[in-house]
């Protein structure tokens, strides 16, 4: 399996709110995010591979293979990074795997996970599978991507939507208690990625997508399950979120 870790982002709400370096870069308990998220993905001995995607920003990739100096990594570069929403990136990582025979976890690297995170979204996938990580119950002031889950099993992800606001949502509001958070770590079976990189045939023109509309789009070609990350885990965009 390998580890697919999206580090092209710039962070310009993170500078905004007063950052003087870059969010992969930032110390969270005096240890820079991006090499977090690289020894916790070791601590779990599951991943064949570390693949980290770089964008256009030459300054933010140099200090990023410096933190990383000594590891052992993959280096892929979105060379169209600041038109996109990451859609590009998590292609070029899932590119990387071998069709049909691998495969792997996509994380974003301003989220804060443990190694136990990470087991529960990688061991045992079911064929053609996509689980999906999420921080429990939606809470109406929430923004950005939330599952709707089933009501007979809320295990089982039957749509995902990407908002400004949870609560200027109708559908969100009305199915409240059947709706979870998103989190950035996201689980694909082989054959996912297969299939996954077929649909994005269609799309490589397109600008400023996110890699999950490929599969919001088409749902019923995947196994869709969503797994409950720690408490302790959770995503930032701010100095404020992270320093909370």
């Amino acid at each position: 399996m390998k580890a697919i870790l999206l580090a092209a982002g710039e962070g310009k709400r993170f500078f905004e709110s007063g950052s003087k370096t870059f969010k992969q870069l930032y110390p969270y308990n005096n240890e820079p995010i991006i090499k977090r998220c690289v020894r916790t993905v070791k601590e779990t001995l599951l991943f064949s591979e570390i693949i980290v995607v770089l964008g256009q920003n030459e300054e933010c990739n140099e200090q990023i293979k410096k933190v990383l100096n000594g590891e052992e990594i993959t280096y892929i570069i979105n060379n169209a990074s600041r038109k996109d929403n990451n859609f590009l990136s998590v292609l070029a990582g899932l590119s990387h795997c071998k069709p049909s025979s691998e495969s792997a976890i996509i994380i974003e690297t301003d989220c804060i996970f443990t190694s136990d995170d990470l087991k529960k979204l990688t061991i045992d996938l079911s064929y053609n599978e996509i689980r999906w990580s999420n921080l429990g119950p939606a809470s109406e002031n929430q923004t950005g991507g939330f599952l709707l889950t089933s009501e007979f099993d809320s295990s089982e992800v039957h749509e995902i939507k990407i908002v400004g606001k949870f609560k200027d949502d109708d559908e969100l509001v009305l199915k409240k208690k059947y709706v979870k958070k998103m989190f950035g770590l996201t689980a694909m079976d082989s054959q996912a990625i297969l299939i996954y990189l077929e649909l994005s045939k269609l799309c490589l023109k397109k600008e400023d997508k996110y890699f999950h509309q490929i599969i919001m789009n088409s749902m019923s070609n995947f196994v869709n399950k969503t797994v409950a990350v720690e408490e302790i885990s959770f995503s930032f965009n701010t100095l404020k979120e992270i320093n909370k």
